[in-house]
């Protein structure tokens, strides 16, 4: 049997994922993008090619899913250490499957 509309409206698939950053002494949320922040997100990455500090700003978290940061504090995080930045956009682009190799699965089916 299908899903209904009401079944997906009430889906809970924003789940963060936890990161470890040993440079930062703990772990950082990463959560999913909606489709709406997504399609704003893109064409910022594309335009300034900012991807890790975009990528931060959008989607790492606290434990209620609230933003940790704004775009106010590009400028400070462009000055973090640049693994630990890494690997926290590197888990955002495979929560929200915007790796080469996921796009290409995606193409396949």
């Amino acid at each position: 049997m299908g899903l209904t509309r009401a079944a997906i409206l009430e889906a809970n698939e924003m789940q963060p994922v936890v990161v470890p950053v040993p440079e930062w002494g703990g772990d950082v949320l990463v959560r999913p993008l909606t489709l709406g922040e997504m399609s704003a997100l893109l064409p910022k990455i594309q335009r300034d090619g900012d991807v890790s500090v975009d990528l931060v700003i959008a989607c790492a978290c606290d434990d209620s899913g609230v933003l940790l940061f704004s775009p106010d504090d590009a400028d400070a995080l462009r000055s973090k250490h640049y693994a630990a930045m890494q690997r926290v956009a590197m888990v955002a682009l495979k929560v929200n499957r915007m790796r080469k190799e996921d796009t290409e699965e995606l193409e396949k089916n």
